[in-house]
């Protein structure tokens, strides 16, 4: 069995943007770029789901931003709201192949 990986072609890393909203929402866990255009959501778009909040708890993450490849701007999709010193938790997924968003809590 070959010890290869698919990132040793990489050979220069750049970066694009930063998938870090106003709110500090962090660690992008679901990254998938979107395979049509719909609604605000461009064809082509990297959806990234922050995991984790701006304190990096995880799961407590709230935001969803779409980041377009060729203009590299960054808008958010999706903010769940926050009822602060409730300690409610709640987290957004990404479900690509039912397309449509998961929200647990």
């Amino acid at each position: 069995m070959s010890k290869t990986t698919h990132l040793q072609d990489f050979r220069r890393l750049s970066t694009v943007a930063s998938t870090v909203p106003e709110n500090g929402d962090l660690n992008p866990y679901a990254v998938f770029i979107a395979p049509v255009s719909s609604g605000v959501i461009e064809k082509g778009d990297v959806i990234v789901d922050n995991f984790n909040n701006g304190s990096n708890l995880r799961g407590a993450g709230g935001t969803i931003v779409l980041v377009n490849l060729e203009t590299r701007a960054v808008r958010l999709f999706a903010k769940l709201p926050r009822n602060p010193g409730s300690g409610d938790l709640f987290g957004l997924a990404l479900s690509p192949g039912r397309r449509h968003l998961l929200c647990r809590g």
